[in-house]
This record gives C-alpha cells, sequence and structure tokens, in this order.
C-alpha cells in the first residue's frame, strides 16, 4: 500500500524500485547473518554493486528519443518500423508498447487495436465518451478526427503525459478533448 498510494506519488519509479531492492537485500542479509559465511556476504555485496553498475549502463540505441521517469511510470519513446512504415512508439518500464503514431505522414494510430475502438465508438450512437487513460492520447485523437460531433473527457493521472503526446505524438489540444489530470 505505501508503494502504489505514497512512494510512486513522491518519487520517480526508478528510485522507489531501488530502494525497496536495497532494503530487501538487506534485509535478507540481516535475517540470514547467522547462518552464513563470510564469502556468502561478500558475494551478495558484489552482486548488489555489480547490479546498480549495470542498471547505471544505457543499452538504449540511436532509436530512443525519450527515456524518463515520470511521477507514475517510466516513459520510453522510440523510432521504429511498423508495418514496413516509420512509426513513433511509446513503451512502459516493462518495455511493453502502449501506443504509437506513423512518421509518413498518415494521421491514422500506429496500432490495430486503437483503430477498432475507434471505428466501435464511432459506430454507436453516443456522442460524450468517458476515458480512463489518455496515455498518448491516439485514441482521444483519433476519434474526434473522424466524428466532428464526438466529445470526449480523458482523465489521465500523469500529467507529463500530456507533454510527452504532445511533443512526440503529435497531440494537439481541441475544444472537443478535455484532459481531467487526476486519479480515475
Amino acid at each position: 500500500f505505501l508503494y502504489g498510494y505514497w512512494l510512486v506519488g513522491h518519487f520517480s519509479n526508478g528510485t522507489v524500485h531501488a530502494a525497496l531492492a536495497i532494503i530487501m537485500v538487506l534485509l535478507s542479509f540481516a535475517v540470514s547473518a547467522g547462518s552464513l559465511g563470510r564469502t556468502v556476504h561478500t558475494g551478495g555485496i558484489a552482486i548488489i554493486i555489480l547490479s546498480f553498475i549495470a542498471a547505471g549502463i544505457v543499452t538504449a540505441g540511436p532509436a530512443i528519443e525519450l527515456d524518463t521517469d515520470t511521477q507514475y511510470a517510466r516513459v520510453i519513446v522510440s523510432k521504429t518500423t511498423l508495418d514496413n512504415r516509420p512509426a513513433r512508439i511509446y513503451f512502459t518500464e516493462a518495455k511493453r508498447a502502449q501506443s504509437g503514431i506513423f512518421l509518413d505522414g498518415e494521421k491514422e494510430s500506429a496500432f490495430g487495436y486503437v483503430q477498432k475502438i475507434s471505428e466501435y465508438i464511432e459506430a454507436s450512437e453516443y456522442k460524450n465518451v468517458l476515458m480512463i487513460g489518455g496515455g498518448t492520447f491516439t485514441l482521444a485523437s483519433d476519434i474526434v478526427r473522424h466524428d466532428p460531433e464526438m466529445h470526449i473527457d480523458v482523465v489521465e493521472i500523469d500529467p507529463a503525459l500530456t507533454h510527452i503526446a504532445r511533443q512526440y505524438f503529435n497531440f494537439q489540444d481541441s475544444p472537443r478533448i478535455t484532459i481531467h489530470n487526476g486519479d480515475g
């Protein structure tokens, strides 16, 4: 509970994960201190030091445009090729692609699931939509682009994503997309 409701809201993900990892390792040494010899403790300390060195090494290639911790997540923005087209993709810390755009001038989303959700909403009779989680706003942008009567309220907990969407994913403010930065 402390992690999810307080620590992540006050510190970057990387800092919280590193601190919790150190605490768990130190606790494991403290618990096992009576049964383990000096060699095992020295080996454990060496592993910890090597882990921190490895974590600090930048493994990103030239395609990485942004790799940053926001208040709520690690955000990675990368240029790549998708379906033989240049694209920009937003990844989370788990290297999971969340959304993307093509960079060849077409306005469609780079992901088929976004296109399908957009088609489903456009085919409905509803003209007001509440979206919990905006990410890079590719879905919201796609919907209002295709339906001139649609209005979308987007609740996005991470205000940094709104700025990243504007800078890297061609998100443009629209009177038909209202952003509420808060917890859904």
